[in-house]
């Protein structure tokens, strides 16, 4: 097994690399440290990253990971629902942390990119009355409102 170590500072990361192991051995997938530091990074991400982006933080110095274990380990992270995945307006895929957050939805803003969190519970009830009512079984569901956020419309 792959310790955690110091590496994952939060003990919610720490406890959600646990998970993380027990899913991958389930799935007969590699323990490995590169998957570790990955996982690790991506959890600590407060922002909705692109797998570009984690690829060009990893791709120098002493935790460097190739670009398609980056891609790998974030697409069984996204299976094992730690992360979530996202689409802006031009089609490309965001990731947000998943593990440990409170179900929120996005306002994506078309000129600067930018992602606004926001809360809205009725929807989500309105969403499972309509899938009850048609007997459709729900598994997850996305809500994005692409538009101009208010710094963009000035």
């Amino acid at each position: 097994m792959v310790a955690v170590g110091d590496f994952c500072g939060e003990e919610s990361i720490r406890r959600a690399w646990d998970e993380f192991c027990d899913f991958l051995r389930k799935t007969r997938a590699r323990l490995t440290q590169s998957r570790r530091i990955i996982f690790c990074r991506a959890m600590a991400r407060p922002d909705h990253f692109r797998a570009d982006d984690l690829a060009n933080e990893l791709a120098f110095g002493q935790d460097r990971v190739s670009r398609a274990t980056v891609y790998h380990t974030l697409a069984l992270m996204v299976k094992a629902g730690f992360i979530h995945t996202l689409r802006d307006q031009n089609k490309h895929v965001h990731y947000e942390r998943a593990y440990g957050q409170t179900r929120h939805e996005h306002m994506i803003c078309d000129q600067c990119g930018r992602f606004i969190e926001f809360d809205m519970p009725e929807a989500s009830r309105l969403i499972t009355e309509r899938c009850e009512e048609l007997g459709f079984q729900k598994r997850t569901y996305r809500l994005a409102v692409f538009g101009v956020c208010r710094q963009c419309a000035k």
